[in-house]
């Protein structure tokens, strides 16, 4: 409500949001601004990083260098502009095309309102121009942040997905290329919730969860082309079985606890509902003990695995002579 009614206010030829617990590099604005009577584009986006102190922070928004620099005219071209880290706040909006699109977050309380306005601009957005710097540092130190919620969190990022659905349901614009884009990005970021944030209520979680990839499905939203075939097969095996999908992962954990190695793998085999088996040169997936597809490994990522493990024990050596030195 606070991002709306200052929207409502604001007299600039741009508009520009920032969180009141995050901060900004003094040039921040100033660099937007010059990019933006430059192109006269109608969003201008930047990368943005997590803090978790006011000094050290890590790049995790990111576009690509190839998309920054030059005016993209075709959002389709720019998913990351609504991947998995959907941002308000890493862009400044030409005021006017917010007030013609009529383009608010939504008040409702416990719901992600950045991801309704993201779908929003990225539908109704004619020109889009990125810079590559990083300029605001979104602090995730704040014990009160919605990113300290835990599983909370989860639920609300589902609520932001079913309203921004709603929104984009009464849009126009809105071409079957978006649809499909948008089923793929909910799928990243409920997958990213299941793994990392998602402690507490689980099953209700992926049942809330299913029910979107089913409605997906049924009214045809999702391209199978944007998924590949393990994805797509966990996909329809959380839209049709989310039961088994959480007790899967129940049973999983609890034999990673309560197993030795040869114990984990004959309890697998006898009573895993959904498990994967990787070796050097394949994976194979089996659902009930039954093996239903398996998945080639290539020597390329091998190779790609070595090579970065031999730059790790280089820069190891390295940083160990350093210190050798600094001790003599």
């Amino acid at each position: 409500s606070a991002y709306n009614a200052g929207q409502r206010i604001a007299k600039g030829e741009y508009v520009g949001f920032l969180d009141s617990d995050d901060w900004v590099e003094p040039n921040a604005f100033h660099d937007l601004y010059r990019a933006a009577q430059k192109t006269n584009a109608d969003v201008i986006k930047a990368g943005a990083s997590f803090s978790e102190t006011q000094m050290g922070s890590s790049v995790s928004i990111k576009i690509p260098p190839q998309k920054c620099n030059r005016l993209i005219t075709n959002m389709l071209e720019v998913p990351e502009f609504v991947n998995r880290h959907v941002t308000q706040w890493t862009a400044i909006y030409k005021r006017s095309f917010l007030e013609e699109n009529q383009i608010f977050a939504p008040e409702k309380k416990e719901l992600a309102p950045d991801i309704s306005f993201a779908y929003q601009v990225w539908v109704s957005a004619k020109s889009l121009y990125v810079l590559p710097n990083a300029y605001v540092h979104y602090r995730q130190t704040n014990p009160n942040a919605d990113t300290k919620q835990g599983s909370r969190m989860s639920f609300y990022l589902i609520e932001g997905h079913k309203e921004a659905t709603k929104v984009l349901e009464k849009m126009p614009g809105v071409r079957p290329a978006h649809w499909s884009m948008k089923t793929r990005v909910e799928y990243e970021h409920f997958m990213y919730e299941w793994h990392h944030r998602c402690h507490a209520n689980r099953l209700k979680f992926i049942c809330q969860v299913a029910e979107i990839f089913r409605r997906d499905m049924l009214f045809k939203l999702v391209n199978k082309a944007r998924f590949r075939e393990r994805e797509w097969n966990i996909y329809q095996f959380i839209a049709y079985m989310p039961f088994l999908f959480w007790l899967n992962d129940k049973v999983r954990f609890w034999s990673m606890r309560d197993s030795d190695t040869m114990g984990k793998q004959i309890f697998y085999r006898l009573f895993g509902i959904f498990q994967i088996e990787q070796t050097p040169h394949y994976k194979r997936y089996s659902f009930l003990g039954i093996p239903y597809w398996q998945e080639r490994l290539y020597d390329g990522e091998f190779n790609q695995l070595r090579e970065m493990n031999m730059m790790l024990k280089n820069e190891i050596n390295q940083l160990k002579n350093h210190l050798e030195k600094r001790k003599k």
